[in-house]
């Protein structure tokens, strides 16, 4: 299938695309459609933070290096990336494997790239929203920045809670899963060691700035 074709099946008919491209050998092809996804992403990033060279205040002193500067950035973005689908997928296998997931990694690294297309297109929308309505970092007013931020939380919302249903449908059938595994795989189990490594950290916290007070107590 070729990319916009992809994107189509995967957001229009799931079951039925994740059931295709189980014949798929390897990641090569999950790879591009990622990195071509990647790409498009990051000229808009380019885009986006060109203005904000260009024309933010903070900025004034770099703004002959602005194109530099973004693509710089942008090629960063894409490095960094590349290596996080690897990581993040690496960790899902891990609770993939957990719920009796029976097959390599290459199958969970296809479900998670493709069932994340509706979150390459949130990043894309969102970048967008900032170029237009945000003239640039420390020059917008207040009023904007609640409307941007209450127009991307309203957008983001509906889209996460699709890519976790393409996430669990995807690993569901690429690792012979049922439903409620694959979702527990995907999300429940993510966000109870989230909530764990959440708690530990404030526990520490806590910890730390307790002993930090009691070292300036006269003995």
């Amino acid at each position: 299938m070729e990319f916009i074709e992809k994107i189509q099946s995967v957001i229009t008919k799931p079951k039925e695309f994740f059931a295709k491209i189980k014949k798929d050998k390897g990641i090569k092809d999950a790879f591009i459609f990622f990195i071509t996804f990647t790409i498009i992403t990051n000229i808009v990033y380019s885009i986006y933070m060109f203005r904000i060279f260009s024309i933010s205040p903070e900025y004034s002193e770099i703004g002959a290096f602005a194109l530099p500067a973004a693509l710089v950035s942008a090629i960063v973005v894409i490095i960094i990336g590349a290596i996080g689908i690897f990581i993040g997928t690496g960790i899902i296998h891990l609770f993939v494997k957990l719920m009796k997931g029976k097959n390599p990694f290459s199958e969970t690294f296809k479900a998670l790239v493709y069932a994340d297309t509706p979150h390459y297109f949130l990043s894309i929308v969102i970048l967008l929203i900032y170029i237009f309505l945000m003239p640039g970092i420390g020059s917008a007013k207040i009023g904007t920045e609640i409307t941007t931020s209450i127009i991307t939380l309203i957008i983001s919302l509906p889209i996460i809670a699709w890519t976790v249903y393409l996430r669990t449908i995807g690993i569901a059938k690429l690792q012979n899963l049922t439903n409620f595994k694959s979702f527990a795989a995907v999300f429940l189990i993510p966000l109870g060691v989230g909530v764990i490594l959440m708690i530990l950290g404030a526990l520490l916290f806590v910890g730390l700035a307790g002993m930090a007070a009691t070292s300036f107590l006269p003995s």
